[in-house]
C-alpha cells in the first residue's frame, strides 16, 4: 500500500510542477533577444531624431541612410575595442604587457577614431540637413542617450520596502 501512495504522490508532483512552471513563464516578462531589442531601439531612435530635428519625409530617408551607415561603423569600432578588452580579461595574468598596452592604446584612441568617423560623414550629412539641424544633431543624440539611461535606471531600481 505504501509504494502505491509514493507512486501517486510522485505522479501528482509530475503533473502539477509543469503546470506551475507554465503559469510562471506566462506571467513573467519575456526578455527580447538582442536583435529584436536593437531593431526596436533603432526604430525608437529614428522616431526621436526625426521629431527633434523636424525632418521632412525626404530628409528622413536620406538622413537615416547616412546616419545608419555611420552608426554601423561606430559600433564596429567600439566592438573591436571591447573584444580586445575581453581577450585580455580571458587571459588574466597570462596577458603580456605588450597586449595590455595595445588595449590601453586602443581605448585611448577610440574617441579620436570615432571623431574621424563623424568627420568622414559630415559632408554627406551637410547635404541632407540644414545647418541648424546639423548643429542640433549632437545635442539630440546626447538627449536620446540620457533618456535611455533614465529608463534603464527606473527599470532596474529595486522597490523600497
Amino acid at each position: 500500500m505504501k509504494p502505491l501512495r509514493i507512486l501517486l504522490l510522485l505522479l501528482a508532483c509530475a503533473i502539477v510542477t509543469p503546470a506551475f512552471a507554465d503559469k510562471k513563464e506566462k506571467n513573467s516578462p519575456k526578455r527580447p533577444d538582442r536583435k529584436e531589442w536593437m531593431a526596436k531601439m533603432k526604430e525608437a531612435n529614428h522616431k526621436f531624431l526625426a521629431e527633434e530635428l523636424k525632418l521632412n519625409n525626404a530628409q528622413k530617408e536620406d538622413f537615416f541612410a547616412v546616419y545608419d551607415r555611420m552608426l554601423a561603423e561606430r559600433m564596429h569600432l567600439e566592438e573591436q575595442c571591447r573584444e580586445m578588452e575581453r581577450a585580455i580579461h580571458r587571459k588574466g595574468k597570462n596577458a603580456t604587457e605588450k597586449e595590455i598596452n595595445d588595449v590601453i592604446n586602443e581605448q585611448f584612441t577610440l574617441e579620436e577614431r570615432l571623431s574621424k568617423l563623424e568627420q568622414k560623414y559630415l559632408p554627406e550629412l551637410r547635404k541632407v540637413l540644414s545647418p541648424s539641424q546639423l548643429l542640433r544633431l549632437k545635442h539630440t543624440e546626447r538627449e536620446w542617450h540620457c533618456r535611455l539611461m533614465q529608463q534603464h535606471g527606473k527599470r532596474n531600481k529595486a522597490p523600497k520596502d
